[in-house]
This record gives C-alpha cells, structure tokens and sequence, in this order.
C-alpha cells in the first residue's frame, strides 16, 4: 500500500472501531483501533479510541500505553 492507501485504510478501521464502541463492543474496537495503528502509526483519533476502548474492555495496561502514547 501506498501512503494514501495506508491512511484511507487507517481511518476506515478508525471509524469501524468507532462504530463498535457506539454499539458497546469494546473489544472488536479495539482491534480495529489496532489495525488502524498498524495501517497509520501515531494517528491520534486511533490512539484515542484505543484507549477509551481499552478503558471498556478492562484492558488498563494497553488504555494506559495509549496514552502514553498521545501525550508524546
């Protein structure tokens, strides 16, 4: 893939996880929050739902890694 290719897929699976959270499933979420990250390394808004989706799923260790993260 390609840069743009690479964000394009990016912020599909950011919406994605977005749209899981909105239907509670924190888990599927956070994968595709994940995959967003493999896709777009440091993309905000992913790192963001990452770790409220985290925060959900009861995972604190990956929450509090990705907001290490944002706050870099």
């Amino acid at each position: 893939m390609d840069t743009s290719s690479d964000e394009q897929f990016a912020m599909t699976r950011e919406q994605l996880g977005d749209l899981y959270l909105q239907l509670h499933k924190p888990q599927e979420a956070l994968e595709a929050y994940k995959t967003a990250l493999t896709a777009a390394p440091g993309r905000r808004g992913a790192l963001h739902g990452a770790a409220l989706a985290a925060d959900a799923a009861g995972d604190t260790r990956t929450a509090s890694q990705m907001r290490e993260l944002l706050s870099r």
